[in-house]
């Protein structure tokens, strides 16, 4: 599996690491990477992920800690 990978240090020594697996569409044409990790600490942001089931039906309703916990569930799966 290829990676594409961006490290950036901003002035305030503040970290950004861009991961776009090419198992992913190229979202970096909309001006966003799939995943962005940082700093201070670890921080790890992770976008498109959606509380889908297999048949790609949204579940759990209105319940936001509900699809969030299926949206990180799903990425278990991969």
């Amino acid at each position: 599996m290829t990676i594409s990978r961006c490290k950036l240090q901003l002035k305030e020594k503040i970290k950004k690491e861009c991961i776009n697996p090419n198992s992913l569409f190229d979202s970096r044409q909309y001006g966003f990477s799939q995943i962005v990790i940082s700093n201070p600490g670890k921080l790890v942001f992770i976008s498109g992920r959606v509380a889908w089931d297999e048949n790609s039906n949204i579940v759990r309703g209105n319940d936001l800690a509900k699809q969030a916990q299926k949206s990180i569930d799903n990425l278990k799966k991969k």
